[in-house]
């Protein structure tokens, strides 16, 4: 799943790049492809048209989204106490 919004990301901004220059290339539908079947698997929207260069801006709706998920399904609240400590920022350290 994430390897879809490296690919969006990476897409995005060679789009940019494309629409600046003067040469008229042939329409690409694999981002549009891939924007459709993202969304539908995530069960997330896409980023920001501003954003979605950045490959963390799917990554963190889509992780966003899941986490949410999670936490509604978890049936007791040890499992939210272990879902919310294993998702706190500095759950590494």
């Amino acid at each position: 799943m994430l390897a879809s919004s490296a690919f969006l990301a990476s897409a995005a901004s060679a789009l940019t790049l494309q629409e600046s220059s003067n040469i008229k290339s042939v329409p690409d539908q694999s981002m549009a492809s891939t924007e459709i079947l993202w969304e539908a698997l995530s069960s997330s929207p896409m980023p920001a048209s501003n954003k979605q260069h950045i490959q963390k801006a799917g990554d963190k709706l889509m992780a966003t989204k899941h986490a949410s998920l999670l936490q509604l399904k978890a049936q007791c609240d040890v499992d939210k106490a272990r879902l919310l400590a294993a998702s706190s920022t500095h759950e590494g350290d």
